[in-house]
């Protein structure tokens, strides 16, 4: 596993970011929702979106303390910033997924 210089320590923060971002207002929209959408499916991906944005929020923490630490200090390594990374955006794929596919708000009139 190679090292990520600062420089790209910064860019994965701002991506974390915008990903906090879409978790948060995914999150606000579901809570407006209408009943109209099954329970169990509204539940599924209610988790999947704060499972999300917890997973996002522990990389970008993550990252954000590794970039204040010295280059040569190996206290965080890049797989604990890139697992829960990878989580956050495997739960985004899957939400954008379902936002492409959902037309309850479509056919509302």
């Amino acid at each position: 596993m190679r090292d990520m210089p600062s420089s790209d320590l910064v860019s994965l923060i701002s991506f974390l970011v915008a990903l906090l971002i879409f978790f948060s207002i995914d999150m606000k929209a579901r809570q407006r929702r209408g009943d109209d959408v099954s329970l169990r499916k509204a539940r599924a991906f209610a988790r999947t979106s704060h499972v999300g944005g917890i997973a996002t929020s522990i990389a970008l923490a993550l990252a954000w303390v590794d970039l204040f630490l010295p280059d040569d200090n190996k206290v965080i390594h890049v797989l604990l910033v890139a697992v829960p990374g990878s989580i956050g955006v495997a739960c985004t794929i899957i939400l954008s997924v379902e936002l492409l596919f959902d037309r309850s708000d479509a056919e509302s009139p």
